[in-house]
């Protein structure tokens, strides 16, 4: 099961890496936004 997920992991981040790192940058911004809330 975890070596399937991780060449399926492998796999996504080779053909979607622009949308990784999107996806990292507005997950970034999201968590920045949630603390800056929280304190």
């Amino acid at each position: 099961m975890q070596k399937h997920a991780l060449s399926l992991s492998v796999c996504h981040t080779h053909t979607h890496t622009h949308t990784e790192v999107f996806l990292s940058f507005v997950n970034l911004s999201a968590m920045r936004y949630i603390w800056s809330h929280l304190k």
